[in-house]
């Protein structure tokens, strides 16, 4: 009489079988992703570069008013720095190539003190004041730069102006990253 051998089953994924003295214990189920929560922060028109358009596209109406600068309080330093009487204004930490802000002369490492003839007190209140500016309205504002007081304007613009800028921006990036001489249609 011949014996037949008997292929084992089988292993599932992850299981040991009871015979090697391991518990066997099912796989554990895959978590459901977590549905992101909303922020408390909603974005300022006063934007820095990122690739957040979606996000962009829908806390900005077309009709808010738009610089594009990134902001900061004023530290007691640069208040310090600047020879400023209190500690008012905004520090502008960058500017957005090809922006209102940009085009109107103002810099890195400007403060804002006055916006279209509002004492700037800090970052809320100035990106009320942009928000709430009509596109295409020339806007006023006292910068101290070096110590010194000026006296810029800025066209400010609206959501299209900007979405345009970082469209821009991107393909500026693209094109510099790529190798090859791109066709022109």
């Amino acid at each position: 009489m011949r014996a037949s051998l008997q292929q084992p089953a089988p292993l599932a994924a992850g299981l040991v079988p009871a015979a090697l003295g391991a518990q066997q214990t099912p796989p554990t189920p895959p978590t459901p992703p977590v549905p992101p929560t909303p922020s408390a922060w909603v974005a300022p028109p006063v934007i820095s570069a990122g690739n957040g358009l979606n996000q962009e596209l829908e806390t900005f109406p077309p009709d808010e008013g738009w610089l594009g600068v990134e902001i900061s309080e004023v530290s007691s330093t640069e208040a310090d720095r600047a020879q400023l009487p209190r500690l008012e204004g905004v520090y502008v930490d960058s500017v957005e190539p090809r922006s209102p802000a940009a085009k109107a002369g103002l810099e890195p490492h400007d403060i804002v003190a006055e916006y279209d003839g509002h004492r700037v007190e800090d970052v809320l209140q100035f990106e009320r004041l942009v928000r709430e500016t009509p596109p295409g309205r020339l806007a006023s504002m006292r910068v101290v730069r070096n110590g010194r007081m000026r006296d810029l304007s800025a066209r400010v613009s609206g959501r299209s102006m900007m979405l345009e800028s970082r469209m821009q921006m991107h393909r500026d990036q693209m094109r510099d990253l790529w190798p090859f001489p791109l066709l022109q249609t």
